[in-house]
């Protein structure tokens, strides 16, 4: 889970947001009972939920992961559950280039 994992994730450089189409109390009742490192975004109506494609229909969301680099571009949109988008992002961070390797490149927003 990326709480588990939140520690290594983020020491790559990696934000982490959770989205969710629940109220804000219903997201910090359960921020708070799973012990979670990171924020979680409200999306009530389910306008960024539809707009990366995670929305079901009529209602709901479809569990995944939506990683973006720095520049906006997407590096993966996936469904899935815990275990399988972490392994995934996983990979992302595995694969990209360090951060001395951005900076010799002369890349600034590294």
């Amino acid at each position: 889970m990326f709480r588990d994992n939140y520690t290594h994730l983020t020491s790559t450089g990696l934000s982490i947001y959770g989205l969710s189409g629940d109220s804000p109390k219903a997201n910090t009742t359960f921020k708070t009972r799973q012990n979670l490192p990171y924020p979680l975004m409200c999306d009530p109506k389910a306008t960024l939920i539809a707009a990366i494609g995670f929305k079901k229909s009529p209602k709901g969301t479809t569990r995944g992961i939506f990683a973006v680099d720095k520049k906006g571009k997407v590096l993966l949109r996936a469904a899935g559950g815990p275990d399988a988008t972490v392994d995934a992002v996983q990979k992302i961070v595995a694969n990209a280039p360090s951060v001395e390797d951005s900076k010799e490149e002369g890349d600034e927003t590294a």
